[in-house]
């Protein structure tokens, strides 16, 4: 039987990709890394924040809505007595020129 082969180990101190060694390439890559993990957590942080304010001005948006129906409604009413008032005020003035004109 042949003796099984024994892989070759090679430092990465010793391969060249393009212009530089393969250590500092990967060291460059876990570098990168990092940075990019510690921008993505801090991303995070401010994506939640923005998820509470954007829950706390949709609920301040609903009660202004809520309160700008109620005081269409108020208004509503208002016209409708204003409109009665007045319908009942003309005919009483109505009334009263038929009276001073005989």
């Amino acid at each position: 039987m042949a003796a099984p082969k024994k892989k070759a180990n090679i430092d990465a101190s010793q391969i060249t990709v393009g212009s530089r060694k393969l250590e500092a390439l990967l060291l460059d890559i876990s570098e990168r890394q990092k940075i990019t993990a510690e921008q993505s957590a801090k991303h995070e942080a401010r994506l939640a924040v923005l998820e509470e304010r954007s829950a706390v001005l949709e609920e301040q948006s609903t009660a202004a809505l809520r309160t700008i129906s109620a005081l269409l409604q108020d208004l509503r009413a208002m016209t409708f007595e204003m409109r009665q008032a007045n319908a009942k005020h003309e005919a009483r003035l109505t009334a009263l020129e038929k009276g001073a004109a005989t």
